[in-house]
């Protein structure tokens, strides 16, 4: 039986076995902050005070523009400000979320940590501070937060600074910890700059959707002339809402309220009709539109265009909406996610933990909408960005795969 303790992954230069040990033999220092009143927005430059919300940690990372600005008689009683090489723990959070941390890279010298914060200060001789972020997000690491946290309520749970510091951890020498983790700050890099042009993409298409929908920016046609004036019609018009469904089939694949995200199916669950729940009732065909009438606020909405052919029934939660003749279904989907037709929803709904509209009050909400030769450039042209914006999100969630499994490669 081999009992040494090394990685499974690991660079040529290295050798010999890993040291048991706790974090408090290399934490010198763990700071805690303070409480202080707030405003509901973050600081607009460094020459406003701040203090973080716990939401500031995710994963390893810190996310400078989650602060809350500290009012003005408040300044003073702030008292640990953010320092370069250190790492942040929420101390205490909800059960999913106490134990998250983040790396601190710069100093913030005007944003505080609050009292659920404890902000880490470690012996450089023994460790590098990177690599301790990264092992402290690892799935290892996370299960002993869990076994450690405390509380009586289901909503919130505590970490003791004797049970956090006493959490055993495996290390190499600190040069082996310093290749580790600059490597996978490479990474981490890789992760930033896709992430940020995720939201570059999603920001130019909201801004671009709402001059296209405004009518501030038109397509011309192919001789160069303008389209007619866009036309008022109800979304009933331009669209059979709740088509008459034929009977169930004997199997298919459920969609639910829960199934859908930002466009995107996750995994369906695959049932016979015999089991299925009162609420699959809508059946679908090639490019039907499926609305969420539920929270539609969050846009879960899907273009149902699938090229299996495999039989799929989706819940009452959703309109189903099925395009006229001479109305292009992915300009109606495009539409159905604009502010102005969300907002307008949003006034026809009851309800307010779980704001609904039912398909009828659906139906008769008045659009403007283009000739059909209009309303297919317009299509293209958004669903375009929709396809760059899904193959950078796809790369993005590939090198997220890619730095997990380096993580349980190159740790112990």
């Amino acid at each position: 039986m081999n009992d040494r303790k090394v990685p499974k992954l690991r660079f040529p230069e290295f050798s010999g076995d890993w040291s048991k040990t706790t974090l408090s033999n290399i934490v010198i220092r763990v700071e805690s902050g303070i409480s202080v009143n707030s405003e509901d927005f973050p600081v607009k430059n460094r020459n406003e005070a701040g203090v973080l919300k716990t939401s500031c940690i995710m994963q390893g990372i810190f996310k400078e523009i989650e602060n809350k600005k500290i009012i003005p008689q408040e300044v003073e009683r702030a008292k640990i400000s953010l320092v370069k090489n250190t790492i942040l723990v929420s101390r205490m959070n909800t059960p999913q979320l106490v134990g998250e941390s983040g790396f601190i890279a710069d100093d913030y010298p005007h944003l505080f940590i609050p009292d659920r914060l404890w902000m880490l200060f470690f012996n450089e001789k023994l460790s590098n501070t990177k690599f301790i972020s990264l092992l402290m997000i690892r799935d290892k690491f996370r299960m002993s937060l869990s076994d450690i946290a405390t509380g009586t309520s289901n909503s919130m749970k505590n970490i003791s600074k004797t049970n956090f510091l006493s959490i055993p951890i495996t290390l190499s020498s600190e040069p082996e910890q310093s290749k580790i983790a600059d490597f996978l700050t490479n990474v981490d890099d890789k992760i930033q700059q896709l992430t940020q042009k995720k939201e570059l993409l999603e920001q130019y298409k909201k801004g671009i959707v709402q001059q296209m929908f405004s009518q501030q920016i038109r397509f011309k046609d192919d001789n160069g002339n303008n389209y007619p004036n866009w036309q008022e019609k109800e979304l009933k018009e331009i669209a059979e809402v709740n088509p008459k469904s034929e009977n169930l089939p004997n199997n298919f694949y459920y969609i639910d309220l829960e199934s859908v995200n930002n466009g995107r199916v996750g995994t369906l669950n695959y049932i016979n009709s015999n089991d299925a729940p009162s609420r699959a009732q809508r059946v679908l065909s090639q490019n039907d539109i499926l609305f969420q009438m539920v929270r539609p606020y969050q846009r879960n909405n899907l273009l149902f265009s699938f090229t299996s052919e495999d039989n799929y029934v989706a819940s009452t939660g959703y309109a189903q909406l099925r395009a006229r003749e001479n109305y292009d279904y992915k300009f109606i989907f495009q539409m159905l996610l604009t502010e102005n037709f969300v907002n307008t929803v949003m006034l026809r709904c009851t309800g307010t933990s779980y704001p609904a509209i039912n398909s009828s009050d659906l139906s008769t909400i008045t659009i403007n909408i283009p000739k059909y030769e209009e309303q297919v450039k317009i299509a293209d042209f958004l669903t375009s960005l929709d396809d760059k914006i899904t193959q950078v999100n796809n790369n993005l969630e590939q090198t997220k795969l890619f730095k997990k499994s380096l993580l349980q490669q190159l740790f112990i």
